[in-house]
């Protein structure tokens, strides 16, 4: 299967050329929550823990220590900031490659409160840029070129680009809708002979872009009972999980 530009890109290319209003990815306009924001500029300042948490609870006052309030005030900001600068620095350097041990600990306890079960920070959570780097990442890890990788159609673009690149094959299964009920199903019959194909893996995408499914928990027990009897692995791309 040949490599292709991406969907997203040549329609992002187009609307700037005809300034249009680019629909290929469903971003907004509105700024980040401001507590993700107070953390990064915090982390980078900061330099380590404390640190932060000082930049976090303190006043200009105590942070500036002998200067005129009042001239604070006919300061520019950038040199304000630039003296709150930590020294040394732990956090803005070359992380582990798995992620920041704070962050990796943050997100096992996020898994456990949604979920109720807790993956080891250690070993069992890894940070990526993005879900495109986190399916690359496992596509190289798990699978050979030669392989192949059922893919549920309709699909993302990613999916059968991603396994172009590691020299899979896709190999493609049928999300069938049922209009009356508004609903669209696995064909199972369909999914089963592909899995007993020989299929090295199963990308499984719930909430469902573009249809909008979730699969059901009875959905997904199939699912693992088929990965079972099949040696199969499946790889849950769940990016859509609050919408």
């Amino acid at each position: 299967m040949d490599t292709t530009e991406s969907v997203i890109r040549r329609m992002t290319r187009l609307a700037v050329e005809h300034d249009a209003v680019n629909l290929s990815q469903g971003f907004t306009d509105e700024p980040p929550v401001f507590d993700l924001v107070w953390a990064a500029v915090t982390a980078m300042l900061g330099g380590d823990d404390d640190q932060m948490d000082r930049l976090g609870i303190s006043t200009l006052r105590e942070l500036v220590p002998g200067a005129e309030p009042t001239a604070l005030l006919d300061r520019p900001l950038k040199e304000v900031l630039a003296g709150l600068q930590g020294r040394p620095d732990r956090l803005n350097q070359y992380s582990f490659p798995f992620g920041l041990t704070e962050l990796r600990e943050a997100i096992a306890g996020y898994t456990e409160r949604l979920y109720g079960w807790r993956p080891d920070p250690r070993v069992e959570v890894t940070v990526t840029l993005g879900a495109t780097e986190a399916l690359a990442s496992v596509l190289a890890g798990v699978c050979t070129a030669g392989d192949r990788v059922i893919v549920p159609q309709p699909y993302h673009e990613m999916y059968p680009s991603q396994a172009a690149i590691f020299g899979l094959e896709p190999e493609y299964v049928t999300l069938v809708e049922q209009i009356s009920a508004g609903v669209w199903e696995m064909d199972r019959d369909e999914w089963a002979a592909a899995a007993a194909r020989g299929a090295r893996a199963l990308i499984l995408n719930t909430p469902h872009n573009p249809t909008g499914t979730v699969c059901s928990a009875n959905d997904l027990a199939w699912v693992a009972e088929l990965a079972m009897r099949h040696d199969l692995l499946v790889i849950t791309d769940e990016i859509y999980e609050h919408f």
